[in-house]
């Protein structure tokens, strides 16, 4: 028997190994097959030390049936032997062998009734403990059911708190989804709201600015400074808002998908902790169960052997005494009734340890159903905690398009932004245009003051010119007075060349000065010809209008 020994001490260091490592999704499967192999192992080792123990007590029922029979051959070789006869020995002889016979007749009558009175006792005895056997077999199942109830009612109980934890986790998680959803909500209205304020105030920014620059044409060059640093100043105050807005709902989404994670996390290690020391649990009650089992089996083997040697020493013992006396005969009986009944004992300790043992497996069974059990609620968990994230991740990119319509909107800002300055320089060149044109308009005035001081000149050196030109007139009057108006008046014109030169200059440049502004406001000098008065003298009224 010393390899049933090596297998329950391999079974104790299997026991021993029974510590799983945790993996993605429950414990490590090649760990959990092999302890599975060894148990099952175990199992196959226990059921050939019960299959070798039931045959060793049908060996000991074959003796013991071999034992009855040589007994009874005994008995009715005693029963059959004819009365001797002791009267070649003289009268007094015989008759005092006679009172002997008849002496061990009554000794043998009182033996056998005695034998048949611890027989019937026997049988009480037996009845009794057969009796004590079947109320120990069922108080120990009322035992059984007690504590699968309890198991069971435990596992319910375990059940019902997992099922509430996985219902509170739910309902926390539709809980975030539905403040998540509020807080995108939220967060694209304010983004609306701030691209429609920006776009808004950007469009009356630009209508005040045209209004101001129609308004105020005249004076842009003053009010230019102040209209970009307005402008500057409030495009820096809208960047402002907008980058503190953005930063604002970019951490409070940060710091909502931090939370979240953190709290999916919590639970799912809330429930894998369990779920550990619920199968730490089974591991103990399995392990329990072998090693009383172990211990069980150790014990009915040792009392077997004990019982097979007993019974065999007995059996010799009755055998060498058989012949000797009946006395002997009726205490192999009780021998024989003691052996059947420690083997009637055995049987019950092997049925009740075959019971054990489906016990063991039904339990081993319901560990396994309950690892898959529990399996499945760690994966349950982290399908949950996957969904929890992919909610996490669309929360972050329903933040990121926010902040994308946010940085679209800062660019539309700052292309209004770029179109203000393009129409303040615009501005900036009519203006400097238009100060070119005032500088050509003075310049062609100062042309024409300059024309109308040569045309003075001219007009006093043509006063002179035509003052001899009458006393020329005058002296030749009675002469010729036809032709000699005529030659005045031609000679009035050769020498006045430089005013008409003049003249025209003062022209060209004024209308130089018109084609280069084109604009409606710009001044027009008109240089009229010098002509006589009535009273035969130039006039300078008409010289600049």
């Amino acid at each position: 028997m010393s390899h049933g020994g090596e297998l329950f001490a391999l079974s104790q260091s299997a026991v021993a190994e029974a510590g799983f490592d945790i993996a993605l999704r429950g414990y490590e499967r090649r760990q959990v097959d092999r302890y599975v192999s060894q148990v099952e192992a175990e199992v196959a080792a226990l059921a050939a030390e019960r299959d070798e123990a039931y045959g060793q007590v049908q060996a000991l029922a074959v003796q013991i049936h071999e034992l009855q029979g040589q007994i009874s051959e005994l008995r009715k070789i005693a029963a059959t032997d004819a009365r001797r006869s002791f009267r070649h020995l003289g009268p007094r002889v015989e008759q005092i062998l006679t009172l002997a016979e008849e002496q061990a007749d009554l000794i043998r009558a009182g033996a056998i009734d005695t034998v048949e009175r611890n027989r019937a006792e026997a049988h009480r005895i037996l009845e009794e403990a057969r009796e004590r056997a079947n109320q120990a077999i069922r108080d120990f199942e009322l035992a059984l059911d007690a504590r699968r109830k309890e198991e069971d009612e435990a596992t319910a109980a375990r059940q019902e708190a997992l099922a509430a934890e996985v219902a509170e986790a739910e309902a926390y998680a539709r809980r975030v989804r539905t403040q998540a959803d509020e807080v995108y909500a939220a967060a694209q209205e304010k983004s609306r709201q701030l691209h429609e304020a920006t776009a808004a105030e950007i469009e009356q920014a630009r209508l005040q600015m045209d209004q101001e620059y129609t308004a105020h044409r005249t004076a842009m060059q003053q009010e230019q400074q102040a209209m970009l640093a307005d402008a500057e100043q409030y495009a820096a105050q809208v960047r402002n808002q907008a980058e503190t807005q953005a930063t604002n709902i970019a951490k409070q989404a940060e710091q909502h998908a931090t939370s979240v994670r953190a709290q999916a996390e919590e639970v799912a290690g809330e429930l894998r902790a369990e779920a550990q020391r619920e199968a730490e649990q089974v591991r103990a009650d399995a392990r329990a169960v072998l090693e009383h089992a172990h211990a069980e089996a150790n014990q009915l083997r040792s009392e077997a052997e004990q019982l097979v040697a007993q019974t065999t020493e007995r059996a010799d013992e009755a055998a060498q005494r058989a012949v000797a006396t009946e006395q002997r005969n009726s205490e192999l009986q009780l021998q024989i009734d003691e052996a059947k009944q420690l083997a009637a004992q055995a049987m019950e300790r092997i049925d009740e340890a075959t019971r054990r043992y489906a016990d063991l497996q039904q339990q081993i069974d319901e560990a396994k159903q309950r690892h898959l059990e529990v399996q499945q609620q760690i994966e349950e968990s982290e399908r949950r905690h996957a969904d929890l994230q992919q909610q996490t991740e669309e929360s972050e990119r329903r933040h990121a398009d926010l902040r994308q319509q946010i940085d679209e909107a800062q660019r539309a800002h700052e292309q209004a932004q770029r179109d203000a300055e393009e129409s303040l320089r615009r501005a900036e060149e009519a203006a400097r245009e238009a100060a070119e044109a005032e500088r050509r308009t003075d310049d062609a005035l100062r042309m024409a003051e300059e024309a109308e001081l040569l045309a003075a000149e001219a007009l006093a050196s043509d006063n002179l010119t035509a003052e001899a030109l009458v006393v020329e007139e005058a002296e030749q009057t009675n002469r010729t007075p036809q032709p000699a108006a005529v030659g005045a008046s031609t000679d009035a014109e050769a020498a006045s060349p430089d005013a008409a030169v003049g003249v025209k200059a003062a022209e060209a440049e004024a209308s130089d000065a018109k084609s280069g502004d084109g604009s409606p406001g710009t001044s027009k000098v008109v240089v009229a010809a010098p002509r006589r008065s009535p009273d035969k003298g130039l006039s300078r009224r008409g010289l600049k209008k």
